[in-house]
């Protein structure tokens, strides 16, 4: 068991509920990583609309969505749970899912057990101690972010459309120095000062 996975582990061993916000992309996982939350959901939906352009109505495969859990749990510092759809087909693919799923970073793999076509099922929305008092133990928050995400684009978009113009915008923006620190550019003109040709 690795790292991640142990401090996931003990954390569910703890008393409260796990609050686990969904990501889709690798700028949503970055972002979310630097809130210091106990886990993160690579969403299927989210990461299916966004990496494939395809709505998450079964059409994913395993080897659609594996790089993708390779590629956000290799970047998180925290826990990643990831979306294992409904493990890709019959028992013996979603022992193939759970090994690939593990081998890729996963620390926890969520499993639909449902027929195709499959369904996606949401639950409505329950404060945190209707949740508990329930006795869930984990809040998963899939799709939050990228409805947020999307709204703030539409409004921007629109705005382009209406004005031809980002002056005088109402959306509000993250910060690009901030985004440039969260993208890793820190790094990168560390990198380069060190190492820069001299004349």
């Amino acid at each position: 068991m690795n790292t991640k996975t142990s401090a996931l582990r003990a954390r569910l061993d703890q008393p409260g509920l796990v609050v686990v916000p969904g990501v889709f992309d690798t700028v949503s996982l970055r972002l979310a990583d630097s809130f210091g939350f106990d886990a993160l959901y690579m969403t299927g939906y989210g990461t299916v609309a966004s990496h494939m352009r395809l709505p998450d109505a079964g059409l994913a495969t395993y080897s659609d969505m594996v790089g993708r859990v390779t590629a956000m749990a290799g970047m998180a510092r925290t826990p990643l749970m990831a979306d294992g759809d409904t493990g890709y087909g019959g028992l013996l693919n979603m022992r193939h899912t759970v090994r690939g799923y593990e081998a890729a970073g996963a620390c926890a793999i969520q499993l639909e057990d449902q027929e195709f076509p499959k369904k996606c099922g949401h639950t409505p929305g329950l404060t945190r101690p209707e949740l508990e008092a329930l006795g869930y133990k984990i809040a998963i928050f899939p799709v939050t972010a990228l409805l947020a995400s999307v709204q703030s684009m539409t409004q921007v978009y629109q705005q382009f459309k209406d004005t031809g113009s980002s002056a005088a915008g109402q959306t509000a923006l993250y910060d690009f120095a901030d985004l440039t620190k969260l993208m890793g550019f820190e790094d990168v003109w560390a990198f380069e000062k060190r190492y820069a040709e001299t004349e």
